[in-house]
């Protein structure tokens, strides 16, 4: 990590105008059959100046008890149903099962995807899908602070002592062009987009695992006013526990109508189900809906 004097001395030297320029040419190039090798050239050619790069990541702490929500899809209207038939499929998915990009990983590599304290936020990054669809929410309960690495985020120049006035315009050129990769819609065809933001998360935005850095966060696609927070799964089964579980319809972007609990699993790894009313039901799903507070 470089100093904030480093810091400043590097975002004074580089010139505004061709930053400019180097981000108005990424914009416009076709991405689709680029390798990724190719992609971080085409990167670091916006990033660096005068065969340099610096930028100070942005950590902050999500306290123990804070509670992440995740949400899958379900094929087909059964209860129970196939897609929630053992421990497993309440975390992250198989590496083998990951065929394609998205937002932080590659094909074949498995990460947990969430969102802290406000079950919505994830629900809505899935509209699409869950329109038409029975859908989990899935709860989990930090068990210590969670260390997140936030991508995307405002440049805080007072946090970070830098008063120069194009020191400051130039950090917030760089954390745009951040904000807007890892906030950028991305559709069915289109998923090979996402090795843009994949590609600046694993080279500037991976700290040492544990030591440093627990998690990635990042704009919601959806409300960019809120944060996505990203788990390697060895590290989330470390932090995290998992807590009873929703099955839903979608209304609106701020309601769902609840169709089953989940909580438990019997003497052989299967969930258990509970029907709405149960004292399963109403003795945990408010709080969880709650970010925490019943």
């Amino acid at each position: 990590m470089k100093c904030d004097i480093e810091l400043e001395q590097f975002l004074k030297s580089v010139d505004e105008i061709e930053l400019r320029k180097k981000i108005r040419i990424f914009r416009r190039l076709n991405f689709q059959n680029m390798s990724e090798g190719d992609v971080f050239r085409e990167v670091l050619k916006v990033l660096q100046h005068n065969g340099k790069f610096i930028y100070e990541p942005y950590l902050l702490f999500y306290p123990a008890g804070t509670n992440f929500y995740r949400v899958r899809v379900l094929e087909g209207h059964d209860i129970p149903n196939e897609n929630l038939s053992k421990k497993g499929d309440f975390w992250a998915p198989p590496a083998e099962k990951v065929t394609a990009y998205n937002r932080l990983n590659k094909p074949q590599e498995s990460l947990l995807y969430t969102s802290p304290s406000y079950p919505h936020v994830a629900i809505n990054e899935m509209k699409n899908k869950v329109k038409d669809n029975l859908f989990v929410v899935i709860i989990y309960k930090s068990i210590a602070a969670v260390k997140i690495n936030i991508i995307g985020l405002a440049f805080n120049h007072d946090q970070l002592g830098i008063y120069d006035e194009k020191a400051i315009r130039v950090g917030e050129m760089y954390n745009d062009f951040f904000h807007d990769e890892f906030s950028r819609d991305v559709g069915d065809g289109t998923e090979y987009l996402y090795k843009i933001s994949e590609c600046i998360a694993k080279t500037y935005f991976d700290l040492p695992p544990r030591d440093a850095q627990d998690a990635w966060a990042y704009p919601s696609v959806q409300n960019k006013s809120m944060l996505n927070v990203c788990f390697r799964p060895e590290i989330a089964n470390e932090l995290l526990e998992l807590q009873p579980s929703v099955i839903g319809r979608y209304i609106n972007q701020q309601s769902f109508a609840i169709v089953k609990i989940v909580n438990g699993f019997d003497d052989s790894g299967v969930p258990v189900y509970h029907d709405i009313d149960s004292e399963e039901q109403k003795r945990y799903w408010m709080e969880r809906l709650n970010g925490g507070k019943s």
